[in-house]
């Protein structure tokens, strides 16, 4: 099986701490192999070069969700990808688009580490109960 994690962020926060444990003690698993999708110059890509992770990075810049939708496009074809493992809103935004250009056989799977209730809002109805995440 194979995973890609995808994070938004360009700091280092609790969820992609937590995202980058459970990346580091699943490593050895011989039958997963785990990716890591994230913002270049980020905190979290530079601790993944210094550890020689599997990783990839996009641009974030003003096109950032077009990038990232691009990036998650042709890291999944390149890598095989079938679980696609979204840990923020942002990515989530992305991933849900990416789903639309890759093979059904792709799942996405939401990892959502806030307390705070999601806003009543339409999009956030929308992305929230969405038929692609799996999980």
């Amino acid at each position: 099986m194979k995973i890609l994690n995808i994070t938004s962020g360009t700091e280092l926060r609790g969820g992609d701490v937590q995202m980058y444990t459970v990346y580091k003690l699943l490593k050895d698993k011989k039958d997963l192999n785990q990716f890591i999708l994230c913002p270049e110059n980020s905190t979290l890509a530079s601790i993944c070069k210094n550890d020689n992770a599997n990783f990839y990075t996009y641009k974030k810049n003003s096109i950032k969700l077009l990038n990232l939708i691009i990036a998650i496009i042709k890291i999944t074809k390149k890598e095989s990808i079938d679980i696609l493992h979204i840990h923020d809103s942002s990515a989530l935004n992305a991933g849900l688009i990416a789903l639309k250009f890759l093979k059904k056989t792709t799942h996405l799977i939401l990892s959502r580490k806030r307390n705070n209730k999601i806003k009543d809002k339409f999009l956030n109805r929308y992305k929230y109960s969405h038929s692609g995440i799996k999980k």
